[in-house]
């Protein structure tokens, strides 16, 4: 068997409902975007043997994202990236991790809005 050197885990569209934006109309009700995450653990895989004490509950982990991000109102999808990845990398677990928020159709002729932030310890 090969030498395993690191774990990537990926959670992909986590569903967060919170004010963002910058125009009046986007300031006056909580809109849907989607959070895509990977982080990659400081601890060699081999070593976690099936233990959730060497191991992120990625369930945990979404819903303190969910949480906190919830609470708040912001104007950019960049800070919701930089909180989103300050939160991930908080873990003394995490050795690197990459978020992206995508926010849907922020206006009528763009699908999406995309930001990515890469972070490490």
């Amino acid at each position: 068997m090969k030498k395993i050197k690191e774990f990537k885990f990926t959670v992909s569209q986590l569903k967060i409902k919170t004010i963002v934006g910058c125009n009046p109309n986007e300031r006056k009700k909580k809109r849907i975007i989607y959070l895509d995450y990977s982080y990659v653990l400081k601890k060699n895989p081999v070593l976690i043997n099936d233990n959730l004490e060497n191991t992120i509950n990625y369930h945990t982990l979404a819903k303190a994202l969910k949480e906190n991000l919830e609470s708040k109102s912001f104007y950019l999808i960049e800070t919701i990236a930089q909180k989103a990845l300050e939160i991930i990398l908080a873990n003394h677990l995490v050795k690197k991790a990459k978020v992206t928020v995508i926010k849907s159709k922020p206006f009528a002729e763009v699908k999406a809005v995309v930001t990515e932030l890469k972070g490490k310890n």
